[in-house]
């Protein structure tokens, strides 16, 4: 087993100072998939804001051993069919 650790930035950057002990970089990289739908899941009206989100997995040395992008981008055809706010009356 080895101790691997998933910083995320999702427009705030979140240090993973725990850890999680996997057997490889195999399960690593399951385990960023799986926190990448979590993530997308639990807030996604601010991963529509078109940032790029980051998962950026290490090894216990702070090595980093790969990142995960993931981000959503509107074309100008759904920018221009988005409903408007309504304004509260003055």
């Amino acid at each position: 087993m080895s101790k691997f650790f998933f910083d995320v930035t999702d427009g705030d950057f979140i240090p993973d100072l725990i850890g999680l002990d996997l057997p490889d970089i195999d399960a690593a990289r399951a385990h960023s998939v799986a926190l990448c739908a979590e993530l997308l899941n639990s807030d996604q009206a601010k991963f529509w804001q078109g940032e790029e989100w980051l998962i950026e997995a290490k090894d216990d040395c702070g090595l980093l051993l790969f990142t995960l992008v993931f981000m959503a981008r509107d074309t100008p055809v759904t920018r221009t069919h988005r409903p408007r706010p309504v304004k509260a009356p003055a």
